[in-house]
């Protein structure tokens, strides 16, 4: 006759191990999903940035207005920086991306970087997780959306909340303008 009993504490012992094993991966796996989901947001938005400098540069060459819907990352931000003219006391108001003297313009993650944003601190959170390119531009590019306003962002900050419809246009006084349409 088998001795069931030893069986039984066998049984229970493996159940009980395959149970703290789980707990321990359970989290491992979730911290890589969110690497993962990162990872993707932080490839679209230089996906889209490529799209916008492409018309930005196309609307610098032909003074006319183009538009152009942003996809993506939702909850990230298109942020400009004007060209700093060699002012080196103003460098820490840019990006590290940004340091050239060029016009730079960058979609940053505005909800899950590792830096909160706020008011006044778009160099550091666009260092810390945001794409920038330099654009060799003589015109300094500027951001305008009114309604971010009402969104909890100033009007220089213009939100991507699904398709985001914008508007590029160039002004011989402002220089090159992106707008919500």
């Amino acid at each position: 006759m088998k001795n069931k009993k030893g069986f039984m504490n066998g049984v229970v012992i493996g159940v009980i191990f395959a149970v703290i094993a789980l707990l321990f991966l359970f989290p491992l796996a979730g911290h890589a999903f969110e690497g993962i989901i990162k990872d993707i947001r932080f490839s679209q938005a230089e996906g889209t940035l490529e799209e916008l400098v492409g018309v930005i540069k196309t609307v610098n060459e032909i003074k006319e207005s183009r538009e152009m819907v942003m996809q993506s990352p939702n909850d990230w931000g298109l942020i400009a920086f004007p060209i700093r003219n060699g002012i080196k006391k103003y460098e820490k108001l840019y990006p590290m991306q940004c340091r050239e003297e060029k016009s730079c313009v960058c979609i940053c993650d505005l909800k899950d970087g590792p830096i909160p944003y706020k008011i006044g601190n778009e160099a550091e959170v666009c260092s810390a997780r945001g794409v920038c390119k330099n654009i060799d531009l003589s015109e300094n590019i500027i951001i305008e959306d009114l309604n971010s306003i009402d969104k909890g962002y100033p009007r220089w900050v213009l939100k991507i909340d699904g398709p985001t419809w914008i508007v590029i246009e160039y002004s011989k006084t402002r220089g090159i303008i992106i707008r919500r349409k």
